[in-house]
C-alpha cells in the first residue's frame, strides 16, 4: 500500500506548495500538541521524577501554626491640639504603617525575648541542636554548623570584641522578626498581628506578650513626652523670633537696594515691559515684512522691470510704451517701403533711442526710490532690534529682583506662620494634660491555633505537579527545538529561506527506486517525481540546464536526477543525464554499464560527442558519464569545452539534467552552477543539518537561480508526526501538481 500525504492549495504564496498554518505566527497549537505527543514518555517520566522531588522537598518543610491578634489605634480627641499630637498616635495611613513598624521595633522584639526566654528554645537559638535523630534535625545540625561557621569567619575579619551574648540575642531578633506579621486592616484603625511558631502555645504565648509590652510602651512615652517636648520647645521659639526679625531685615534691606517699589504688586514691573517687548516684537514683524517687500520689489525691477505694478502703473512710462511702439512701427513701414537706407530711418532712430534712454531712466528713477524705501525699512528694522534687546534685559533683570525679593519674603512668611504656630502649641503643652492611658487597645487577644498555617499541603502539591508538567514539557520542546535537521515541509520555507518543489517518499530498496517511475507510474514516488518535474518544465523552458545539487553524500541526489530524467523521456521530452560527479562518478553504475569513455573524454577532446552519448535500455534517456577519471575535474568542468558542449545540447535537448558532486565537499557544484540556468537543491529527511544546507544554498545562488529544495528519502509515517498538514475527511490522495 502506497503511503501518499494529501497538502490543499489555498491558492497564497507559500512557497510552492499549499500547507494551512496553525497561527499566523506559523506556529500553531496543533504543531505544539503533536511535538508534546511525540516526546509524552519523557514528559511522563521527567514529570513523575520532579513531582517526587518536590514532594520529598515538601515532607521536609517544618510544620508551623500561625497565632494572631488585632490592636486598635484609637483617634485622639478633636479639641487637643499639640498635647493630641504628643500623647495620642494620629490615625491617618501614614500613623497607622508607623505604628505597625513601631509594633516590629527590634527593641521590642528583644524585651520579648527576654521576658519569655525565648533564647532556650531551638527555635529561636539554632546552636542548641536538637536531640533526635530525625531527617528534619540533622538538617537543622547542618545548618547551624554552617552558619556558626560562617559567623566566625565574620567575627575574625571585623576584628571587633563582642559580647558573648550578642550574637544569639542578634540572631534569635532575626529569626522572630520573620515569624511576625503586623498589617494594617485596609483603610481602618485597626492592627492584625500574627506569630508563626511550631509550637501552637508558643505562637499565642508570644504575640500576647509583645502586645503586652508594645501597651507599655505606649504608657511609658506618654508619660516623658510633654516635659520633654515643652523643654525643647522654649529655647526653639526664642531662636525662631530671631529668625523672623532677621527675615524682616533683610526683606526691606534688599527692597531698597533692588530699588523695588513696596506697593507695587510683584511682577508688575515684569508686565510692563514685556508688553512693551510684545509690541516692539510685532512691529518688528511688520517692518521686516515691508523691507522684504520692498528688496523684493527692487529686485524684480532690476532683473523683469515690464513686470513690476510699479512700472506698469506709471503713466509716464506707459506714455513712452506708446511713442517708442508708434516709432518702431514707422520705421518698419518706412523700410518695407523705401528700403533700409531712406533719409527718414536716421531721423526714427535717434527718436527711438532718445524714447528708450527717457524710458531707462524713470524705470531707474522707480528702482531708486524702491532702494531708498528698503533702506529705511532695515534702518527701522535694527532700530527695533535694539529696542527689543534692551527690554529683554529689562524684563531678565526685574524678574530676577522679584523672584530673589519674593524668595526673601516667603522665607519671612514661613517663620512667622512657624513662629506663630509654635507659640499656639506650646501655650497648648502648658495649659493641657493628656489622660494618662494607652492609645491603642487589644480588639481580640490571640488564641492558640489548631491548625497548621505551613506548608500548605494541598496547593502546593498542585503547584509541584502543574510546574513538573511544565519543565518537562518545556524541555522536550526545547528538545525538540533543537533539532539540527529538517523534518517536515513547514520547516524548509523559514530555515532555508527558499521554496519547497516536492516531497519524495522513501523507498524500501534502491533497484526499486530507479525503476519505480517505469514500474510504477501511478505510485507516491512517481507522483511526487512528476510534480517536481512539472515546476521544471514550463514551456519557456525548453532548453534548460538543471543543476541536481546536494550538501552531502548518500542523500538521493542521483537517484532523484535518474528519476526526473527518465520520467521526463518517458513524457515525451527529449531530456539528457550528464554525470558531472567527475570524482566518484555513479551514473554507469545505476543504468548497469560500465563507465567507459564519457564527459572527461569528451571534454578532454578524445571522442566526439556522438561517441559519448549513450541510451537508456528502458526509457528514450540519453546520457553520458563521468568518463575516465581525471585529475583536474575541477579544471575541466569550468573549461570552455564545457560551455560548448553545454550551448550544442540546448540545441537538441528541452532538459538536460546534471548530476553534481557533494557541494560541501568539493567546489565542482559552484562550478557547474555557473553554467546551469536553475539549480535543484536535495535534502534528505531527517540527516542533513539544516544550518548546512541553507550554508550551501545561498553559495550556489550566488552562481545561478536556486529553484527551490526536494526533501528526499521522507518516511510519510515519521514525517506526519511532524507535519502541521491539512486535516479534513477523507477523501482521494492527490500529490502536488498531479492530474486532477
Amino acid at each position: 500500500m502506497d503511503a501518499r500525504i494529501t497538502y490543499r492549495s489555498n491558492g497564497e504564496s507559500n512557497g510552492a506548495y499549499g500547507i494551512e498554518a496553525g497561527s499566523p505566527s506559523g506556529i500553531s497549537t496543533t504543531l505544539i500538541l503533536a511535538r508534546l505527543w511525540r516526546r509524552k514518555w519523557l514528559i511522563a517520566v521527567s514529570s513523575t521524577i520532579l513531582f517526587a522531588l518536590f514532594s520529598a522537598m515538601l515532607a521536609l518543610l517544618p510544620v508551623k501554626y500561625t497565632a494572631e491578634t488585632e490592636v486598635v489605634v484609637e483617634q485622639r480627641p478633636q479639641s487637643v491640639d499639640l498635647a493630641a499630637v504628643l500623647s495620642r498616635i494620629p490615625t491617618d495611613s501614614q500613623a497607622v504603617l508607623t505604628e505597625a513598624e513601631a509594633f516590629r521595633s527590634r527593641g521590642l522584639v528583644q524585651r520579648t525575648i527576654a521576658q519569655l526566654n525565648l533564647l532556650t528554645r531551638p527555635e529561636f537559638n539554632p546552636r542548641i541542636l536538637p536531640e533526635d535523630d530525625s531527617l528534619r534535625s540533622r538538617w537543622r545540625r547542618a545548618k547551624a554548623a554552617a552558619m556558626d561557621a560562617i559567623g566566625s569567619l565574620l567575627r575574625k575579619s571585623d576584628g571587633k570584641g563582642h559580647r558573648p551574648g550578642d550574637p544569639d540575642l542578634n540572631e534569635a531578633t532575626e529569626i522572630f522578626l520573620a515569624q511576625l506579621r503586623v498589617t494594617p486592616i485596609g483603610r481602618s484603625q485597626v492592627l492584625r498581628a500574627s506569630f508563626t511558631s511550631e509550637n501552637p502555645e508558643l505562637a499565642s504565648e508570644v504575640l500576647n506578650e509583645l502586645v503586652r509590652l508594645y501597651l507599655a510602651t505606649q504608657m511609658e512615652t506618654r508619660v516623658a513626652v510633654p516635659t520633654k517636648m515643652g523643654d525643647f520647645l522654649k529655647p526653639e521659639l526664642d531662636k525662631l523670633q530671631e529668625k523672623v526679625r532677621a527675615a524682616n531685615d533683610a526683606v526691606e534691606r534688599y527692597r531698597n537696594e533692588a530699588q523695588l517699589q513696596q506697593g507695587v504688586a510683584a511682577g508688575k514691573e515684569t508686565l510692563l515691559y514685556t508688553h512693551e517687548l510684545t509690541e516692539a516684537n510685532r512691529e518688528l514683524v511688520t517692518v521686516r515684512l515691508k523691507r522684504q517687500e520692498a528688496e523684493a520689489r527692487l529686485a524684480e525691477v532690476r532683473t523683469n522691470p515690464n513686470a513690476v505694478t510699479d512700472v506698469l502703473s506709471n503713466v509716464l512710462i506707459q506714455q513712452l510704451h506708446g511713442q517708442l511702439s508708434v516709432l518702431k512701427d514707422a520705421r518698419s513701414q518706412i523700410a518695407s517701403t523705401y528700403g533700409p537706407h531712406h533719409p527718414n530711418l536716421r531721423q526714427l532712430e535717434k527718436s527711438i533711442a532718445e524714447a528708450e534712454g527717457r524710458l531707462n531712466a524713470e524705470v531707474a528713477k522707480i528702482g531708486r526710490s524702491l532702494a531708498s524705501e528698503a533702506a529705511v525699512q532695515s534702518k527701522r528694522e535694527a532700530q527695533l532690534l535694539e529696542t527689543i534687546a534692551d527690554l529683554k534685559d529689562k524684563v531678565q533683570k526685574a524678574g530676577r529682583a522679584r523672584v530673589v525679593l519674593a524668595s526673601l519674603e516667603q522665607e519671612a512668611e514661613v517663620n512667622r506662620s512657624l513662629l506663630t504656630t509654635l507659640l499656639t502649641q506650646y501655650n497648648q503643652l502648658k495649659s493641657q494634660r493628656a489622660l494618662q492611658i494607652a492609645d491603642s487597645y487589644v480588639l481580640a487577644p490571640a488564641d492558640v491555633p489548631t491548625q497548621p498555617s505551613f506548608p500548605p499541603t494541598v496547593p502546593l502539591l498542585g503547584l509541584a505537579f502543574v510546574v513538573s508538567v511544565g519543565l518537562s514539557s518545556l524541555g522536550a520542546l526545547l528538545l525538540e527545538r533543537t533539532g539540527h535537521t529538517i523534518r517536515s515541509a513547514q520547516e524548509v520555507q523559514p530555515l532555508l529561506t527558499v521554496r519547497l518543489l516536492g516531497i519524495v517518499p522513501k523507498l524500501e530498496s534502491t533497484a526499486r527506486l530507479l525503476t519505480q517511475v517505469i514500474d510504477s507510474p501511478q505510485s507516491a514516488f512517481t507522483e511526487s517525481i512528476r510534480s517536481i518535474l512539472a515546476r521544471l518544465m514550463v514551456p519557456r523552458n525548453l532548453g534548460r540546464v538543471v543543476l541536481v545539487a546536494s550538501a552531502q553524500s548518500r542523500e538521493g541526489r542521483t537517484s532523484l536526477a535518474i528519476a526526473l530524467a527518465r520520467l521526463a523521456a518517458l513524457s515525451g521530452r527529449r531530456a539528457i543525464l550528464i554525470d558531472c560527479n567527475l570524482r566518484y562518478p555513479a551514473i554507469h553504475g545505476a543504468f548497469g554499464t560500465k563507465i567507459g569513455t564519457g564527459l572527461t573524454d569528451l571534454l578532454q577532446n578524445r571522442i566526439d560527442l556522438r561517441a559519448a552519448l549513450r541510451k537508456d535500455t528502458l526509457t528514450p534517456l540519453d546520457y553520458i558519464t563521468g568518463g575516465n577519471l581525471a585529475p583536474d575535474a575541477a579544471n575541466l568542468l569550468c573549461s570552455p569545452e564545457m560551455a560548448e558542449l553545454l550551448v550544442k545540447l540546448r540545441s537538441e535537448y528541452d532538459l538536460l539534467i546534471l548530476d553534481s558532486p557533494p557541494s560541501s565537499t568539493v567546489a565542482d557544484a559552484s562550478l557547474i552552477a555557473q553554467l546551469a540556468d536553475e539549480c535543484l537543491f536535495v535534502v534528505g529527511w531527517n540527516k542533513t543539518p539544516w544550518r548546512l544546507v541553507r550554508e550551501q544554498v545561498e553559495e550556489l545562488s550566488y552562481q545561478c537561480s536556486v529553484t527551490g529544495v526536494v526533501l528526499n528519502q521522507v518516511d510519510m509515517r515519521k514525517h506526519l508526526k511532524y507535519q502541521d498538514a491539512y486535516i479534513g475527511p477523507p477523501r482521494a490522495p492527490v500529490m502536488i501538481g498531479s492530474a486532477g
